[in-house]
């Protein structure tokens, strides 16, 4: 999750919220693939994301996990910058 993820986490849990945060290693996976099985296995009800950019080219020529997510999660996002 890193220091980030961790802090969003906490904020999170003071509210009253049951969260866990972890670090998905991605193998030989693509970033959002490896994100959406992970959230199915352990039947995560949101899945929050940190929200930084790539160029356009970038996305557009390699996809993006972002991308990945909206278009296949079965769960509501949450992106956090």
């Amino acid at each position: 999750a890193g220091p980030e993820g961790d802090r969003l986490a906490q904020h999170l849990k003071t509210s009253g919220i049951n969260v866990e945060s972890r670090v998905v290693e991605r193998g030989s996976r693509g970033v959002g693939e490896a994100i959406l099985e992970e959230a199915q296995q352990f039947q995560a009800d949101l899945i929050i994301k940190g929200a930084y950019t790539q160029s356009r080219l970038r996305q557009l020529i390699f996809g993006g996990a972002t991308s990945d997510l909206i278009n296949q999660a079965s769960q509501p996002i949450l992106m956090s910058h």
